[in-house]
Parts: C-alpha cells; sequence; structure tokens
C-alpha cells in the first residue's frame, strides 16, 4: 500500500529510490490532450455539417464559405493548436517517475490494519451467514444489505450491563426486518 508521504507521518517509511511508478503529470497532461481532441472533432464536425447544407446560396463560392464561417475556423484553428502543443508536452515527459516523493506504512503498522481488515471481513461474513434465515434475496443482495446498514445512522446508549444499539430504518420494510432479525 502506497500513501502519500504528508498524510501519515511517522507511522511510514520512504519507498526503496530504485522502484519507479506512472507519471501522474503524464496522465494529466493525456487527459487535457483527449478533451482538445474531442473540441477538434466536434469543431470539424460543426464545420462539415454547415458545408453540407443546401441552404448555403449566399456563400456559393469556397471564398463565400470560407468568410461566413470565419469565427468556426478561427476556432478550430485554436483548438488544433492547442492539440499540437498538448501533444509536445505530453511527449516530453516521462512516462515513469521515480518513488521518492512517496512512503508506504511500516510493516507492524501494516500489519495491525490488515488485521483489523480481515476481522471486519469475518464479522461481515458471519453476518452474511445469519442473514439467509431473515431475507429471501441473501444470495444477490445480501452483502449490499449488509454495506447500506453499516452506512446507517445509528443511536448507542447503555442500559445496564448492555450496550443498546437502534440502527435508522432501511429503505423497505422487508430490508428493515432482516437486519431486525439479526439483532435479537
Amino acid at each position: 500500500m502506497i500513501v502519500a508521504a504528508s498524510s501519515l507521518g511517522c507511522i511510514s517509511q520512504p519507498v526503496s529510490a530504485e522502484l519507479d511508478r506512472p507519471n501522474p503529470r503524464r496522465k494529466a497532461v493525456q487527459k487535457r490532450l483527449e478533451q482538445a481532441r474531442e473540441e477538434v472533432h466536434r469543431l470539424q464536425a460543426e464545420l462539415g455539417a454547415k458545408l453540407s447544407r443546401k441552404d448555403t446560396s449566399s456563400q456559393r463560392t469556397v471564398q463565400g464559405f470560407k468568410a461566413a464561417q470565419a469565427s468556426l475556423r478561427r476556432q478550430l484553428a485554436a483548438a488544433e493548436a492547442r492539440v499540437r502543443e498538448l501533444t509536445e508536452e505530453h511527449a516530453k515527459l516521462p512516462v515513469r517517475v521515480p518513488t521518492s516523493d512517496l512512503e508506504h506504512l511500516k510493516t507492524e503498522k501494516k500489519l495491525i490494519m490488515d488485521a483489523i481488515k480481515i476481522g471486519a471481513y469475518q464479522v461481515e461474513t458471519e453476518l452474511y451467514g445469519m442473514l439467509g434465515a431473515y431475507y429471501a434475496r441473501v444470495e444477490d443482495e445480501g452483502r449490499t444489505l449488509l454495506h447500506a446498514a453499516f452506512q446507517l445512522s445509528a443511536d448507542m446508549e447503555v442500559v445496564g450491563d448492555e450496550l443498546r444499539v437502534t440502527i435508522a430504518a432501511q429503505s423497505s420494510l422487508h430490508r428493515t426486518a432482516a437486519l431486525a432479525g439479526l439483532c435479537p
């Protein structure tokens, strides 16, 4: 698991300088380049549609058409220039960069986090197994129902020697009843 260096502070350690990763700046430029190409295609299509219209009586010559569509042609030229500029910028950027600015979790911290994740998954699996008795569509929607329940708001209070959790109702009565069945 690789994370940004500033987000973890003392529980992380530097990634080996020998490793590299895809260049995130190159990906951002690639996205802008694709958008610029789409703009060029859109403008070309618009210009082509205007050229193929039958009602071009005022533009009988090529020169007349060019004059009538000067604004659209300027937009197209600017968009094509932008594509050339971004293509050059994209070509100059390295494909991969060193991971020197990244850190990863220390082994002990990673093991603890992995143990918590495994425990949470085991609890979810146990609840999923119990849900079959209360929910007919457990095969199709069981885990989805549990994930939705985990996101619900709830009230917690200590009553005597027990912890009482009151979960908000689900979107439908049969889902609410299924969750109520899990909580005797």
